[in-house]
């Protein structure tokens, strides 16, 4: 549902030129499914040759983090808890990433069915909610359902959208960064940077934290400090300027709401919850909002000064 609402004003706007909307829905799927081909080509074999660098070369960086760290009780302090928490997460986050990945993408079927899905949801969404919405014998209430659906609809489509650009500028900024900066394994911390942009406001620190750790690891600490530095100002950059251009119209909810939802889906669904926290609030702030201005009791009302409340 989310993809389809991201892929429709893609789809009408194609339409427009008079192309039938079957058409337009098959001709976004090729560009979709070449730009996926090509990544795949491009980056796999280079991500999965730096993969397999670093991890022979863990207990290195490991070793030479702890020698540089001995001596200093803080931070050898934080450091364990460091170590206890990447554990706790990663038993936690990765079991459940990895079941989703195999379970959805890692089956030709499941990809087909996914695609299937998404291209009748684009081609007749329309007329299948409309037949249900006509099962509502008060028509103003139709009126009101349909309103719903397209706001739902929107904010769920500018959400993905918003997101996949975000994430795509992080990764883009954060290789020019690395790469200037001389660190190794460039390509693939810019690439865990542009996916950790899509979990909701602790995605910047996820991303720029393996950045750093292998700067210091693999380069010195005058690196690493350059990489948070330069990562600090990449956020600043993006949270102040890229960010409101690309989400102020896509949710709508204050940040602390989507921190909530965050809690919230993690502590329910673990990893799945987390990504799925902000546009699962969007819907209901805009349910919320939908009920709020038709109820007469909820609907704000001006005060009479001169009269004691």
């Amino acid at each position: 549902m989310i993809v389809a609402a991201a892929l429709d004003p893609s789809v009408k706007a194609i339409s427009r030129l008079g192309v039938p909307r079957w058409l337009a829905i098959v001709s976004i799927y090729l560009a979709f499914i070449s730009l996926i081909g090509l990544a795949v080509y491009l980056l796999v074999p280079a991500v999965t040759a730096q993969i397999n660098t670093i991890s022979q070369n863990i207990p290195t960086y490991q070793a030479r983090i702890q020698q540089t760290i001995t001596g200093q009780p803080v931070l050898e302090d934080i450091w364990r808890r460091v170590g206890r928490a990447a554990t706790n997460i990663g038993d936690q986050y990765n079991t459940q990433a990895l079941s989703l990945t195999f379970g959805v993408f890692g089956s030709i079927f499941g990809f087909l069915t996914f695609l299937v899905l998404t291209f009748y949801m684009l081609i007749g969404g329309k007329k299948l909610g409309m037949s249900v919405v006509e099962l509502v014998p008060d028509k103003s209430l139709q009126k009101r359902i349909v309103d719903l659906g397209l706001r739902i609809s929107s904010r769920l489509g500018g959400w993905l959208r918003g997101q996949a650009l975000l994430s795509l500028s992080i990764f883009i900024l954060s290789l020019i960064i690395l790469t200037v900066l001389g660190v190794d394994y460039a390509l693939t911390l810019a690439l865990i940077a542009g996916i950790m942009e899509l979990v909701p406001l602790l995605g910047a620190y996820l991303g720029a934290l393996p950045a750093v750790l292998v700067a210091f690891t693999t380069g010195s600490p005058t690196q690493a400090a350059l990489v948070a530095l330069g990562y600090l100002l990449m956020q600043q950059f993006q949270g102040n300027i890229i960010t409101p251009q690309v989400m102020k119209r896509a949710l709508g909810v204050p940040p602390i709401v989507i921190f909530t939802a965050v809690l919230v889906g993690g502590k329910l669904l673990g990893f799945i919850g987390v990504l799925l926290a902000a546009p699962v609030a969007a819907v209901i702030a805009v349910v919320a909002e939908d009920v709020i201005a038709n109820h007469p009791r909820l609907r704000a009302t001006p005060v009479d000064s001169s009269r004691n409340t």
